[in-house]
């Protein structure tokens, strides 16, 4: 980056689609497969790699990025060492955010 340049004029244009909440599948996980087969066939970097949001009871926040090991009707397998502050978190309080990024 020059010394001309700032961060607000990073961008790159993200159009190749649209999301709709009218075209959007009613079952979350439906939703992800279909998703998940177009960046499989994209052959986006590390297509499994995520962001867990997780926070404590008393509400901070703390976000790491982790691999998706699986995915089903259940939810989503992701491995953490249940000591780990990752695992104590999820434990004190159960509500996460997983949040996917492709880049081709």
């Amino acid at each position: 980056m020059s010394k001309q340049s700032s961060i607000s004029d990073i961008r790159t244009q993200y159009s190749q689609k649209n999301l709709l909440e009218t075209e959007a599948l009613s079952n979350a996980i439906n939703q992800f497969e279909l998703w998940w087969s177009e960046a499989l066939k994209a052959e986006l970097t590390e297509v499994n790699a995520m962001t867990l949001a997780t926070a404590f009871a008393d509400g901070t926040p703390d976000a790491r990025i982790v691999l998706l090991k699986d995915f089903s009707k259940s939810g989503f397998t992701f491995f953490t060492n249940y000591d780990s502050r990752k695992g104590q978190e999820l434990s004190q309080n159960p509500k996460a955010c997983l949040v996917f990024f492709g880049k081709s």
